[in-house]
């Protein structure tokens, strides 16, 4: 005597599904993968545009910060006096790294990775929302 387990192993290796419901079953998964693709693709572009526009006024105000705490007048010495910094080289680098404003800096950096991050999920989903494959 069979047991109830073992019937239905049985009745599931003689089963098969028709191939018109396979095809439907993948062309509901393709078209599921496509529409996730394309709002993947319009958050990232939205993401994009915005940590391009943070990029640019982060770095205005990187640029302000620089000029406005004399970290391009310290900077220049290495051009102009290479001398004298030979033997002041530690002293001179203690006062590069304390003139240069750390916060427009991080905002700057912050801001590209950011924005290198929506372009890498741009470019990785764009190919999968726009040239999918009709299987139906």
């Amino acid at each position: 005597m069979k047991t109830a387990h073992e019937q239905f192993q049985q009745s599931m290796i003689t089963a098969v599904p028709s191939t018109e419901l396979y095809v439907k079953v993948l062309s509901r998964i393709n078209d599921v993968q496509v529409r996730g693709a394309r709002i993947r693709v319009l958050l990232s572009g939205l993401g994009l545009i915005g940590a391009l526009s943070l990029m640019f006024f982060a770095y205005n105000y990187t640029i302000t910060e620089l000029a406005g705490s004399g970290f391009t007048n310290y900077f220049s010495l290495l051009f102009s006096d290479a001398d004298a910094l030979v033997l002041y080289w530690k002293e001179f680098g203690l006062t590069l790294l304390e003139s240069l404003p750390l916060f427009g800096v991080s905002i700057l950096i912050l801001s590209v990775l950011f924005c290198l991050s929506m372009l890498r999920t741009v470019a990785k989903n764009i190919d999968i929302a726009f040239t999918h494959l009709h299987l139906a």
